[in-house]
């Protein structure tokens, strides 16, 4: 009996390794790993060197500031991935989770009006499908993937973000005009983006059919548009996912004036990453939900 205790003791402590050492593959960097596992650097460190010693081979090979790793490692990260997918299914079945277990998180970089009305009303379907930790950050800045400011990037055509990843066609989005429920439309002003946007097809749609009645208001965000409309001050351009799930505004335009393709980005050069396939099957179900239609989404 001392003697499997012992024996899984020492199992859970290897099991600890490789998941120090797939966190570093995953991140990049030694303080990363420990950040994000709430120990110190050393002991990832320490981690990662018990585990190439028991295996007589480095993992990890480093270019820059950034530890890659080696071409053996890779081809086991699928493995690797999948064990500790299992592992943490099996605790959670038995109802005794582990806190020393290894805890998945995903930082997804998203324009705002994305993140607030097509990736958060979906968290509930991924949460029973993985339980990964999201970390959702709301932005219209380009965040650098490669170095892990995000893990994946949900953009309109962003040519700088393709750069430093691999872009996936997720869907579409379309976009219609609309006032506030009650309002007669017909003399309202156009509400549009400020002139530092006034190259997206939303704002050049708006400006060319408002002609020589130029839009009375102008602001830096979707959802500050959304606000002017909503209390009766204009009508706007909006994107359907948004439109269509607030109860204060009416389309008053056809379906789809026009429509805006999103991709997925993820960084280049990185080895077989299962929980990332996760969140981009999740992120492809968001635009063929049962209710896609209604709000705008269009399938690729």
């Amino acid at each position: 009996m001392i003697f499997d205790r012992v024996h899984a003791i020492m199992q859970l402590m290897e099991w600890e390794n490789w998941q120090c050492a797939l966190l570093v593959a995953q991140l990049g960097t030694v303080a990363a790993a420990a950040s994000r596992l709430n120990v110190d650097a050393t002991t990832v460190s320490r981690r990662v060197k018990r585990l190439e010693a028991k295996l007589g081979a480095r993992i990890f090979e480093r270019r820059g500031l950034r530890l890659h790793a080696t071409y053996s490692f890779r081809e086991a990260l699928t493995n690797v991935e999948a064990a500790d997918v299992a592992l943490r299914s099996a605790e959670e079945a038995v109802g005794h989770p582990s806190s020393k277990l290894f805890q998945r998180t995903v930082r997804i970089t998203a324009v705002p009006f994305l993140v607030d009305y097509l990736l958060v009303p979906g968290l509930a379907a991924f949460r029973r499908q993985a339980r990964f930790r999201i970390e959702l950050v709301a932005d219209n800045r380009n965040l650098s993937l490669t170095r892990r400011e995000a893990d994946i990037a949900v953009r309109f055509d962003s040519p700088r973000e393709r750069v430093s990843g691999v872009a996936q066609r997720l869907g579409a989005v379309a976009y219609a005009v609309y006032a506030a429920a009650g309002v007669e439309p017909v003399d309202l002003p156009w509400a549009t983006l400020e002139d530092a946007y006034a190259h997206l097809p939303e704002a050049r749609w708006t400006a060319k059919t408002s002609g020589k009645f130029k839009p009375e208001f102008k602001a830096n965000r979707t959802q500050t548009v959304r606000e002017i409309v909503a209390v009766g001050l204009a009508k706007a351009l909006l994107p359907q996912v948004m439109g269509e799930q607030d109860r204060r505004l009416v389309r008053i335009s056809d379906e789809m004036i026009l429509c805006r393709e999103v991709d997925l980005i993820k960084p280049f050069g990185e080895g077989p990453m299962p929980h990332l396939d996760l969140v981009t099957q999740w992120l492809r179900k968001l635009f063929t939900q049962p209710k896609a239609g209604a709000l705008g989404l269009i399938a690729p």
